[in-house]
């Protein structure tokens, strides 16, 4: 008896699981090629953060801005707009590769220019 003389077997939690973790590493593929391909060398670095977040995000980069110029180009180069941060005193640029976020953010108090809301 072969593979296909069976009835496929309904999905399990495993199956689900394994499902999940398929997309988790297609995002985290997307967010790599992304930021090879367009992350300058000269703004800081992204640093994985955490490996969970509410909101959905699964895993965050997060880049601590330093300056409000350094986190105005962050969100020129992730084609965002700087906004209120869900932390309250923080202004972020977000972009998700599906679970996966970029987070560049700056205290409210460094930052000098228009946030969207």
């Amino acid at each position: 008896m072969t593979i296909h003389d069976e009835q496929a077997r309904p999905a399990d939690a495993v199956d689900l699981t394994v499902a999940g973790l398929h997309e988790v590493q297609r995002d985290l593929g997307e967010a790599c090629t992304w930021l090879r391909a367009n992350w300058p060398a000269h703004l800081p670095q992204p640093v994985v953060s955490r490996a969970w977040f509410g909101g959905g995000a699964l895993a965050a980069l997060e880049v601590q801005a330093g300056q409000a110029e350094a986190l105005r180009e962050a969100a020129d180069v992730m084609g965002v707009e700087v906004a209120p941060d869900r932390l309250p005193s923080y202004v972020a640029a977000c972009r998700f590769f599906g679970r996966i976020e970029l987070r560049a953010w700056l205290e409210t108090d460094r930052w000098d220019g228009e946030v969207a809301y």
